[in-house]
């Protein structure tokens, strides 16, 4: 669905580990199964990948250069992760943001998950 609206789709590994501990095959590995993934559900390889949590190191990098990857990370942590609030993400968010910055928001955080309420305010303010 996603997909089909025309959004961009990006390699985050398969099993979300912290990459710059894992060998060069075990990074292949995480990055090429999710490109197939990818690939048998939208029909098209992914162009970027972000790491998880923004955790890199020179053999990354080398790496998805061979992929043909772009490595993307982010402008402005929200904290969604870390349960913050409605009110202090978008104050966060209001104060540092600045045209074409990505903004990290997580699709899913256990507990206490103020995303949604937060995408409700800030996406039109920014749209301004």
């Amino acid at each position: 669905m996603i997909h089909d609206a025309g959004h961009e789709i990006g390699n985050h590994t398969y099993s979300h580990s912290v990459l710059k501990s894992m060998s060069r095959e075990e990074i292949k590995k995480e990055i090429s199964d999710t490109k197939e993934i990818i690939f048998k559900l939208t029909g098209s390889v992914p162009s970027v990948m972000r790491p998880p949590c923004g955790l890199y190191d020179k053999t990354l990098l080398e790496i998805a250069k061979e992929e043909n990857l772009k490595v993307v990370l982010w402008a402005i942590d929200t904290h969604d992760w870390a349960h913050s609030s409605s009110a202090n993400m978008v104050r966060n968010i209001t104060k540092n943001s600045k045209d074409g910055d990505i903004i990290l928001f997580h699709d899913y955080v256990s507990g206490e998950y103020n995303t949604p309420e937060t995408l409700k305010i800030i996406i039109p303010r920014l749209l301004k």
